[in-house]
C-alpha cells in the first residue's frame, strides 16, 4: 500500500507528465492568489517585490507553465491595483506608465527565469541521459570482460595447444602458452604478429598453411593427424581440428585446436593391441624372450594360458615382419579349441585332433617328456595345410602352458631340416627383441659399450658409420653429425642415450626411436629398436635400425587422400553443392546438439525447382541439367552463408546460420520476387518453405515443417503459372 502510494505521489508531482504539469500549474497558482490576497489586505509596501520573488519561485521549481500562470496572475493583479477605481483598464498618467514598468519587468523576469530553467533541465536530462550511457557502456564492458576472462582463462589452460590467424596475412591473433611452447617462443604475445614462416622451417610451414587453406575451404570443422616437427625441429605426431569462423565484424579467421599425440602414438604403434596382455605379462614376469625360450621355431600363432583358470592370450605373426601382435584374451582355452576344430581342422584329421588335444592328454606328455606335440591339417582358404602345434610349460612357472602353431606343410617340410635349426636361435631374438625390414643391425655390451654392426645393407654402409669399436652411446652422438637430418639431430642427441635407452628397455622391454637419416641428400625416415637379449657369450643390447620411410609417406598421403575423397563424396557431381549424405551427417550432427541439451539457432529451407519433369520429357536430360544448375547457382547466391544440399531429383535444402538466419525473412521475399520476374523472363523458378528452430526434438521434425511451407508456395507458384499471360 506504502509503495502504491508513493508512486501515486510520484506520478502527480512529475514535472515531466501532463497530469505533473497541470497539478503545479494549479498549486502555483493557488498560492500566489494568496500571496495576492495577503499583500492587498495588509496594504504591503511595495507588492511587487514579494509578487515577484513568488514569480521566480515558482517559475525556477515548476517550470514554465506554473511560471505563466503566476505571470498573468501578477500581471493582472497590477491593473487591479494602479486603474483608477479598481477598473482594469483606466489610468492615471503615472499609474499608466508604473503599470507599463510593472508588466515590462514581469514578462522580463519571467522570461529570464523560464529560460535559464528549460536550460538547467535540458543540462540535467543531458547529464542524466550520459550517466545512464555510461552505466550501460560499463555494464556491458563488465560482461564483456568477464566473458572475455572465461574464455582466455578456457583457451590457456585447456588442455592442447590452441591458435587462431587472420587469413589475410597469415598472421597469428592469438594463442595459448602450450602451442607458445610448441613454437619454442616464451608466451602466447611472442606469438601473436607472426606467420608460420617465422616460426617453422619452410617445409613444415608450407604444410601448414596447405592445412589451412583446406579448412577455410570447408563448411565443416577439418579434423586430420599428421607428423610435422615442432619450431626445434622435433618430429611430433598431432591430431589437428581446424575451422573457418566469422566474427561479428565479418571477418574470416582461422581457428585451429592441436593434441600431442606423439607418445600415445609411439605406444599404439608399438603396443597398440597388446597392451592389457603386455601388464598382465609383466605383472607375471612374463616376457617374449620367456616364450621364445619354452619354444623351439618359429609360429603363425602362440597362446599363453593360465592352467587354473584357462584364461589365455593370443598372440599372432604378421607374416611379414615377425612382430607378435595381442589379437585376443578369452577364457576356456581346451574348450575354446575344441569348438574351433568343428570348423578349421581338415575333417579327416578332425577326431584324431579332438581325441588327442585334451587337457590331460597336454599335461601328461609335457611330465613325460618335456612338451607336448601334434601334427594336423588345418582348412586355409579351402585348402588343407599341415600344421604343427607344439605345447610346454616355461621354466620356474608350473601354473601356465605356452602353445605355439606353425605351418608346417608338405613343401616347408621339405627343406633342410639343418637350415631350420640354424634359424632356430634367430627366430628365438627375434621375438625377444626386434622385427621388422632392418637396415642394419648392432650388438653392444651394455656394461662395457664395445660394439660390433651386423647386416648393413649398402645404403646405410654409404653413411660411413663407426662399425666396431668402444663407448657405443659416445661415437653415437659424433657419427649423427654426418648421417642424420640436421633438423633431427638435436632430438637424437637428446633422446639416444645409454640411460634413456636402458630405462625404457625395464619399464617396456623395448625402446623405439624415429627420426631421419640423410639417404643419397634425402631425408629417409627410420626407427631405432633396441632390446636387451641373453646370448652364450652373455647379456647384449640388440640395436636395429628399421626402414619406416614407405610407411610414413603412405600414412600421410591416406590422410590427405581420405579427406579428399571424403569431401568429394559429400558433394553432389552435378550441381556442385552438398549432396544427401552430407545433408545426412549436418541433421545427424544438429540432433546430437539437441540431445546434449543444446539450442541452435538455425533454420532449414526445402527448395523445389518448378517444372523439371516437364523440361526433361519436352526438351531432354541436358535442359533438365542445366536447369538444375541454374536453381542451384540462385540457392547459393540467395544464402551465400549457409550450406547448401541437393537432396533430391529436383529438391534442395539449406541449413541458414548466421547472417542468413537473420536475415531468412528478406531472403525468402526476395527470392519470390526473382520468382515473379522470372516466370515473365524464363529461368529457373524455386518453391521454397523455411521453418525456424522453436524446441523440435530432432531436425527431421524441422524439415517437415518447412517441407509443407515449400509445398504451399509451389501451390501458389503454379496458379500464377498457370494464370499468367501467354507470349506471343
Amino acid at each position: 500500500g506504502k509503495d502504491l502510494d508513493a508512486d501515486m505521489k510520484k506520478l502527480w508531482l512529475n514535472k515531466n507528465t501532463a497530469k505533473g504539469k497541470l497539478l503545479l500549474s494549479v498549486l502555483s497558482g493557488l498560492v500566489m492568489g494568496l500571496l495576492i490576497l495577503v499583500v492587498d489586505h495588509f496594504k504591503t509596501p511595495n507588492p511587487n517585490m514579494v509578487l515577484i520573488s513568488a514569480l521566480v519561485f515558482f517559475t525556477g521549481f515548476g517550470g514554465v507553465f506554473p511560471g505563466l500562470v503566476c505571470a498573468v496572475m501578477m500581471i493582472g493583479y497590477s491593473l487591479y491595483f494602479f486603474s483608477e477605481e479598481h477598473s482594469f483598464v483606466r489610468f492615471s498618467p503615472m499609474n499608466g506608465q508604473k503599470i507599463a514598468v510593472v508588466i515590462l519587468g514581469v514578462v522580463v523576469c519571467y522570461a529570464v527565469v523560464a529560460l535559464l530553467k528549460a536550460r538547467r533541465d535540458a543540462a540535467e536530462k543531458r547529464l542524466k541521459e550520459k550517466n545512464e550511457r555510461l552505466k550501460a557502456e560499463a555494464e556491458t564492458l563488465r560482461r564483456m570482460k568477464e566473458m572475455s576472462d572465461s574464455v582466455s582463462s578456457l583457451l590457456l589452460n585447456i588442455p592442447a595447444m590452441t591458435y587462431s590467424k587472420d587469413m589475410e596475412t597469415g598472421k597469428y591473433i592469438g594463442c595459448n602458452q602450450l602451442f607458445a611452447e610448441y613454437a619454442k617462443k616464451p608466451s602466447p604475445e611472442a606469438v601473436v604478429g607472426l606467420t608460420d614462416h617465422d616460426i617453422f622451417d619452410p617445409e613444415t610451414a608450407d604444410h601448414f598453411v596447405a592445412d589451412d587453406r583446406r579448412a577455410m575451404g570447408m563448411d565443416a570443422p577439418y579434423r586430420f593427424y599428421e607428423n610435422v616437427p615442432d619450431a626445434a625441429g622435433s618430429p611430433r605426431h598431432l591430431q589437428t581440428t581446424k575451422m573457418k569462423f566469422t566474427r561479428s565484424d565479418g571477418k574470416n579467421v582461422l581457428l585451429g585446436m592441436t593434441v600431442d599425440i606423439t607418445e600415445v602414438y609411439q605406444v599404439r604403434e608399438e603396443m597398440e593391441k597388446s597392451a592389457e596382455a603386455y601388464r598382465k605379462a609383466l605383472d607375471e614376469k612374463l616376457t617374449f624372450s620367456s616364450i621364445a625360450r619354452a619354444l623351439s621355431a618359429d609360429y603363425d600363432y602362440l597362446y599363453y594360458v593360465d592352467l587354473n583358470t584357462e584364461d589365455y592370450v593370443v598372440y599372432r605373426t604378421d607374416g611379414k615382419t615377425d612382430t607378435l601382435n595381442v589379437r585376443q584374451v578369452s577364457s576356456g582355452f581346451f574348450e575354446t579349441a575344441r569348438k574351433t576344430a568343428e570348423q578349421s581342422v581338415y575333417e579327416p584329421d578332425r577326431e584324431m585332433f579332438q581325441a588327442s588335444f585334451t587337457r590331460e592328454n597336454v599335461l601328461a606328455s609335457i611330465a613325460d617328456n618335456g612338451f607336448y606335440l601334434i601334427h594336423y591339417r588345418m582348412l586355409r582358404n579351402g585348402n588343407p595345410q599341415y600344421m604343427s602345434l607344439k605345447a610346454t610349460k616355461i621354466t620356474g612357472d608350473e601354473g601356465h602352458l605356452v602353445v605355439g602353431i606353425s605351418n608346417v606343410d608338405s613343401d616347408m617340410r621339405q627343406q633342410a631340416t639343418a637350415e631350420r635349426m640354424r634359424e632356430q636361435r634367430a627366430a628365438l631374438n627375434r621375438i625377444t627383441a626386434l622385427s621388422g625390414e632392418y637396415i642394419s643391425f648392432y650388438s653392444v655390451d651394455p656394461e662395457t659399450e664395445d660394439f660390433r654392426q651386423y647386416n648393413a645393407t649398402r645404403d646405410f654402409l654409404s653413411l660411413g658409420l663407426t662399425r666396431e669399436g668402444k663407448n657405443f652411446f659416445a661415437q653415437a652422438q659424433t657419427d649423427a653429425e654426418k648421417a642424420l637430418y640436421p633438423e633431427d639431430l638435436a632430438y637424437f642427441r637428446a633422446e639416444f642415450t645409454k640411460e634413456k635407452v636402458l630405462k625404457a628397455i625395464e619399464e617396456n622391454g623395448i625402446y623405439t626411436l624415429r627420426f631421419r637419416l640423410m639417404l643419397k641428400d634425402t631425408p629417409f625416415y627410420v626407427c631405432i629398436r633396441a632390446a636387451l637379449v641373453d646370448e652364450e657369450e652373455g647379456r647384449r643390447l640388440v640395436i636395429g635400425t628399421n626402414s619406416i620411410d614407405d610407411q610414413v609417406r603412405q600414412e600421410e598421403a591416406y590422410r590427405f587422400n581420405l579427406a579428399e575423397a571424403r569431401e568429394k563424396a559429400n558433394r553432389d557431381g552435378l550441381t556442385g553443392v552438398k549432396n544427401k549424405m552430407a545433408f545426412n551427417e549436418a541433421l545427424e550432427a544438429l540432433d546430437a546438439r539437441i540431445q546434449a541439451g543444446e539450442k541452435p539457432v538455425f533454420a532449414l529451407v526445402v527448395c523445389d525447382v518448378n517444372n523439371l519433369k516437364l523440361t526433361n520429357d519436352t526438351m531432354g536430360h541436358l535442359a533438365g541439367d542445366s536447369l538444375l544448375k541454374d536453381a542451384a547457382h540462385l540457392i547459393c547466391d540467395f544464402f551465400h552463408h549457409s550450406p547448401v544440399f541437393r537432396v533430391g531429383g529436383d529438391e534442395f535444402a539449406v541449413i541458414a546460420e548466421n547472417r542468413d538466419y537473420r536475415d531468412l525473412p528478406a531472403i525468402l521475399d526476395r527470392m519470390e520476387k526473382e520468382n515473379e520476374a522470372r516466370l515473365i523472363t524464363g529461368g529457373a523458378v524455386v518453391a521454397a518453405g523455411a521453418a525456424k528452430y522453436s524446441g523440435e526434438k530432432t531436425a527431421l521434425e524441422l524439415f517437415d515443417k518447412a517441407d509443407k511451407m515449400m509445398y504451399d508456395n509451389k501451390t501458389r507458384l503454379k496458379a500464377r503459372i498457370e494464370n499468367a499471360p501467354k507470349k506471343a
